[in-house]
């Protein structure tokens, strides 16, 4: 269990450096996430448009109308700023829990060599899949010490 506890401090503070692994799962979720954003936005704004001017009199909608247009444009905007903020959040949510699966995969293609002397896979502190890796390692160093 040792080599469990030193893996895991080694890699405490490592940064991944790559932000998408497997691009197209990345990219789908967060294209998924950001054009559902942005048909909500446009459905917002278009029903917007149309209580604006199915429900109001023709002479207040003329009154209105300057102030109802900035008021669209900022909504617009405002929506827009929005999902760039969760694009963005997507990307990194699914790079948190992609990374570590990448990282898992990786490590288990080389342990599966056969002249590969028995290492654990390793861990960083907070990862998504920590108890995961910790279970797999529980399952190779039994598997290691039965080969022996």
């Amino acid at each position: 269990m040792t080599s469990l506890s030193t893996n895991q401090d080694n890699h405490k503070f490592a940064k991944r450096k790559t932000v998408l692994f497997f691009k197209g799962f990345q990219l789908r979720y967060t294209a998924l996430v950001a054009g559902s954003l942005a048909v909500f936005v446009a459905f917002s704004a278009f029903y917007i448009v149309f209580a604006f001017q199915s429900y109001l009199s023709p002479d207040l909608m003329a009154e209105m109308e300057p102030g109802f247009q900035q008021a669209l444009v900022r909504f617009v905007l405002v929506g827009l700023i929005y999902v760039i903020i969760f694009t963005v959040a997507a990307i990194f949510l699914s790079h948190r829990l992609v990374g570590p699966t990448h990282r898992i995969e990786e490590e288990l293609r080389q342990l599966a060599q056969i002249d590969q002397p028995f290492e654990s896979l390793k861990v960083r502190e907070g990862d998504e899949f920590e108890g995961l890796v910790r279970s797999i390692n529980l399952v190779l160093e039994k598997a290691h010490k039965i080969k022996k």
